[in-house]
Order: C-alpha cells, then structure tokens, then sequence
C-alpha cells in the first residue's frame, strides 16, 4: 500500500491532515480485515468513501475537543494519575542513616520560643516547625526518636542566627557494614557525584508540603549526599533558614560540645551613661555564681549556677544613621561570650545595667548581686525586654560545615553543579536581603511618622509653646533630668513616680523556697 504522504495534497493544515488520516486508516483496516466489503462492487466501495468524507467533513465543523481516532495512542498516565493506585509506603529501613549537624538562623518575634512545647496550633515554636519540614521530606521518622540535641533553647521572641542542632537524619549514601559505627564525619570517596543526583535526592514541591522519595541509591560511585539545605528551606517559612550542614560523630551532642555561645543586645543609647554600664560589665568577666541574674525554675533542680563570662563589651554598632532623629538615637549592642547561660540570665544582666546608664544604680550593685551571701534572692527588678537579644553564635571544635551542594561534592570528590544550580548561598543572602529591605523599609516609614508627629505645637506650663521633638531633644539632652521611666529595652519602659533601689526592694523567693514550694504542689497533684 502506498505511503499516506503519498496520498495527500501537499497543501492541508495539520487538522485537514489528520483528517485525512483517519478516513485512510479506517479504509485500511476494511481493505486488511475481511468483511462485508469483500462482496461490494467498486461502485458500492466509491459511494462508501464518500459517505464517509462526509462524516469526516461534518466532524470537522464541530468544536476542536471532538475526538478524532488517528491510530495513535494515548501516552500513558502518570503515577499521580492512576485511578486507584495507592502510592508505596515510604520505608525509612531500606535508606542508610547518619548523625549530622545544621546551623540555622531565625527571627523568634512570631513564635513562643524556640524548643517545641507540644501544641504547635496554639504555641507555635522554631523547632515545632523544622520538625515539621523534616517530617515532610521523610528525613525523620519520629522526633523523638532521632537522637536529637539542641544548642541553645532561646525564650519567647528571642532570635538566633547561630543556633546548631543535631539528630539522625536520611542519607543517600550506602548502608555501611554492621560492625563499623556509623557516620563518624568520614565522608565516602566518590567521583563524578553529581551527574544523577536530580534522579536522587528528595524532589519537593515550592508551592505544596508533599514530598516525592526516590528509591534508596544503590551502592555507586557516582553518589552524593542529599541536598538537606535546599531541601529544608523549600519547606521553612522565610523566617527559619537552614544555612550549613555537617556531618558529626554518633556521640555529638549540641548541647554539650558547644564550647562556647555569644549573645548580643541591641539598644539606642537614648540618655544612658555608656562608661557607666561598661564599669558595671566589667564585673561580670570571669567565673561567678548568677542566681541572682536569672529567672529560677525548681522543676529543673538546678544546683549549680555558676558560669563563665569569658568576653564582654558594649560598643556602638555601625548601620543606618539615626542622627536625624536627634540625640541618642545611635544604636548600641552588649556583645558577650561564655561557655553557658542560665534562663533569662542575658535578660537580667541587661536590666541591671540599664539601671546603671540610668545612675539609677552604681556600677557596684552588679559585684554586690553576685555575692550571694549578700543578696541571698534576687531583688524584684523587671526583666529586659526579649525583642533585641539575639544568639549570634555557638562554637565547636572540629566542625567542618558545609554551605551549598557544590561544596557537598567537591568535598567528598565528586564534580558539583555549576551555573544557576550551584547559587545555594546566594539564594540565601537574596532571601535575607529581601527581608532586610522590608523591615528597613518599615523603619523608614516609622521614621517619617515621627517627623510628622515632632512639628506638632505642645503648650507648656509657662505660656511657651514647644513642638514634641523639641520637648523630647530637650528632655534627651539634660542627663539631670529625674527619671520617671524605667528602660527595659526594646522600646520599652517602666513609668514609675519613685524609683526603690535594688537594696530596699522586695526579694523574691530564694531557691530554696522555690524547690520546696514546687515539691509541695506536685506532691498535691500526685495524690
């Protein structure tokens, strides 16, 4: 039989042709199959054809959706498309696993903390939700049962950008033999690592929680590691992000082999003697017992509370100019490093030490809280705010962190990506830039409602008429002025028409007391 091409005019558009075709396939399949048509006449056979140009014309005239049998199948439904077809459960036991470490960062003004409480509708937390990314990648079977340790546990509204945790995650890598431990931060020797790593790795939707699992890797020379950062921040809110990744022996704990952590403390100096707060610092470098400076919680049975402040200073922090906003608008940080911090310890010391810039206190009332004997229970004094304070870094010996999945690959010999696909830092940096942008824009707008607000006239007591920002630079230039507000930090303060010294103030209760009033109440419960 002659080719179809053969027997169609050169000049049809592509639907004409598919007509075409259809009327010579069904043609053909009566000429090929014996039917009734073996018995008709050729003028029966030509009126036949006709009839059925007509169908074909009349289908022609009907909307493009009319289906239209060209003998050519259907392409076959995908997975996600099978009526019916239930997918496979994943199965953890059939991938290798391996302990490693993950520097993160975050804002903690959105959330309850950073250690997950339990209740993630109601308390909200930044280990609640990489929990839940985890989960979703099928990296982790069961936050409790992933070895997991963290650094730090920040308070409410506290924010990190240092913050390391550390747990049993899922590996590309093979299974190793029984009898070596596993993942001793020894990576496997591979080459060419990253030409199927895409066929691999955990493929995750951007605008969906779901995840799609790959079969586990088999044993080759051409493997990499998963690409966890990239992997964990698709499924992050924009204000958690994962920025490096190590891998670490089975017995690394984030807790206890963090050798030291740094905090920092943001503030406008506003009227506080800066020289007076950094006497007052000086006296907490060294090793001291802060139960005085820190917020005590008996569930805990806590005996020891003393730690080491190996580094401390306050220095003015270099960023946006705040001089057209009048006198001390300049931004100061505390900057400390120690080996461990008590609960709310940073906070405690900061509200000491705005006592001081205030010369509400002297610079010796931090030397006096730390001898116990003297002050054997915390005065009553009110907390710095949480807003500024900030986990800036937590240190480890022997740590090698790793970046983006390019460095995955060259450091365990394998090629990496290169182009737009090897930017996963950059795409970090993009993403907190943007962020930046939008609060600085914010600022600025707050900035200008604060001019808008400082030419208002404010009649004063002698018959003069000031504008507010003439009242409060006047009020910010004279350091005599009696201070009826108490700075905590953040923006806020305490009005108070007397201040009472830290001396004279009521005590809390002491630790002791505490521990035997929590044993009471449980033993109330418990019965």
């Amino acid at each position: 039989m002659r080719p179809l091409s053969r027997l169609l005019p050169s000049r049809l558009t592509t639907r004409q042709t598919h007509l075409r075709i259809a009327v010579f396939n069904r043609i053909h399949r009566a000429m090929s199959t014996p039917s009734k048509y073996d018995t008709w006449s050729r003028e029966d056979l030509i009126a036949k054809l006709i009839s059925l140009e007509t169908d074909v014309s009349t289908a022609a005239a009907e909307p493009a959706t009319t289906a239209i049998d060209t003998d050519v199948p259907d392409p076959p439904l995908s997975r996600k498309r099978r009526a019916g077809k239930e997918p496979r459960p994943f199965d953890m036991s059939r991938y290798s696993r391996r302990h490693v470490a993950f520097k993160l960062a975050y804002l903690g003004w959105n959330y309850s903390g950073f250690a997950a409480q339990g209740n993630e509708s109601k308390v909200p937390t930044v280990e609640g939700r990489i929990f839940e990314a985890l989960m979703s990648a099928k990296l982790i079977e069961d936050p409790l049962q992933c070895s997991f340790s963290r650094c730090g546990r920040t308070d409410k509204g506290v924010s990190g950008l240092g913050q390391v945790i550390a747990l049993d995650v899922r590996s590309n890598l093979p299974k190793e033999p029984e009898d070596r431990e596993a993942n001793e931060g020894e990576e496997v020797a591979l080459s060419n690592a990253m030409q199927d790593v895409e066929s691999q790795h955990v493929s995750v939707s951007a605008s969906s929680s779901s995840t799609t699992i790959t079969e586990p890797a088999k044993k080759s020379k051409s493997l990499t590691e998963l690409p966890y950062i990239e992997i964990l921040n698709r499924l992050l809110p924009d204000d958690i992000r994962i920025i490096a990744w190590a891998p670490v022996p089975s017995t690394f704990d984030a807790r206890f082999d963090c050798r030291w952590r740094t905090y920092r403390y943001f503030f406008p100096r506003g009227t506080l003697d800066i020289s007076l707060m950094r006497q007052a610092a000086a006296y907490f470098l060294g090793s001291h017992n802060f139960r005085n400076f820190c917020k005590l919680d008996p569930s805990k049975n806590i005996t020891n509370y003393e730690r080491t402040i190996a580094q401390l200073d306050i220095h003015p922090v270099s960023g946006p100019d705040c001089s057209a906003l009048g006198p001390g608008m300049d931004i100061y940080e505390l900057k400390l490093r120690g080996t461990a911090f008590l609960w709310h310890q940073v906070r405690c010391m900061m509200a000491v030490l705005f006592l001081v810039g205030q010369r509400l206190e002297s610079p010796e009332i931090v030397r006096e809280l730390l001898d116990v004997s003297r002050y054997p229970a915390r005065p009553g004094y009110v907390m710095a705010s949480e807003l500024p304070l900030v986990l800036y870094d937590c240190e480890f010996e022997s740590v090698a962190w790793r970046y983006s999945q390019q460095e995955d690959a060259a450091m365990s010999g394998g090629r990496g990506r290169t182009g737009a696909e090897a930017t996963t830092s950059i795409k970090l940096y993009r993403q907190v830039l943007e962020r930046w942008c939008e609060h600085m824009i914010k600022s600025l707008v707050c900035s200008a409602f604060l001019g808008t607000l400082g030419g208002v006239p404010v009649p004063m007591g002698d018959g003069k008429i000031m504008t507010l920002d003439e009242c409060r630079r006047e009020g910010m230039g004279d350091a005599k002025a009696p201070a009826a507000d108490v700075v905590l930090g953040g923006g806020k303060e305490v009005r108070m028409s007397k201040y009472t010294r830290l001396a004279d103030m009521q005590m809390c209760d002491s630790d002791e007391v505490k521990k035997e009033k929590y044993k009471a109440k449980k033993a109330r419960i418990e019965k």
